[in-house]
């Protein structure tokens, strides 16, 4: 029953305006957690999205992904600078009015520095969010060596028998892969026969 009386006498010593506070805490808490949720949701999608972009994108420098790619950091930055101005317009405001009307000296000051700190490390954690979800992005951009290997390989597959020789016709096996223009002797008339890769 004591404890219950200090509760009530610590209650009844709380100034009106710390009410005003504990609202603008909680909204602030609301709209990171609906940022981080957009957030997740936004990237979550657009990773797989970009990664199937990178490599079906047939332009030698990827324009299309690249485009594609500036777009979603974009829109990540977007929702990265509507906190950061609600933060500025809704905390930094709020703390400011309240720490310019109450003294240093007052016993509730600490309330008002509670506030900011508690809202500046709820900020502190959606930054760090957002940083994970734009290195998660940032990884889109590597390109996966092993595939685009297996392409090489499997497009010499398909055209390593379907040579022929200028002089006389007869097949020409490519037996490897070749990177730069090369001569290759026609096993029956051996003819030179010049060989471009593509």
């Amino acid at each position: 029953m004591f404890a219950l009386f200090n509760k009530q006498k610590n209650e009844e010593n709380l100034p009106e305006w710390y009410a005003e506070l504990q609202e603008s805490q909680q909204r602030w808490f609301t709209f990171l957690e609906k940022l981080e949720a957009k957030m997740e949701e936004f990237a979550a999608a657009a990773i797989p999205e970009l990664k199937e972009i990178l490599q079906s994108d047939d332009d030698l420098y990827k324009r299309t992904f690249h485009r594609v790619y500036s777009g979603v950091n974009g829109q990540l930055s977007n929702i990265r600078e509507k906190a950061r101005d609600t933060y500025d317009e809704k905390i930094l405001d709020v703390y400011q009015n309240y720490n310019s009307q109450i003294s240093v000296l007052s016993r509730h000051h600490n309330l008002v520095s509670d506030f900011r700190t508690a809202c500046s490390d709820r900020y502190y954690d959606f930054d760090n969010q957002y940083e994970y979800w734009r290195k998660q992005i940032e990884k889109t951009q590597e390109r996966d060596l092993e595939i685009e290997y297996q392409k090489i390989l499997d497009e010499f597959d398909a055209i390593k028998n379907k040579f022929s020789c200028t002089q006389c016709g007869g097949s020409i096996e490519i037996e490897k892969i070749f990177l730069i223009e090369t001569y290759i002797s026609c096993p029956y008339c051996k003819t030179q026969n010049t060989f471009a890769p593509s």
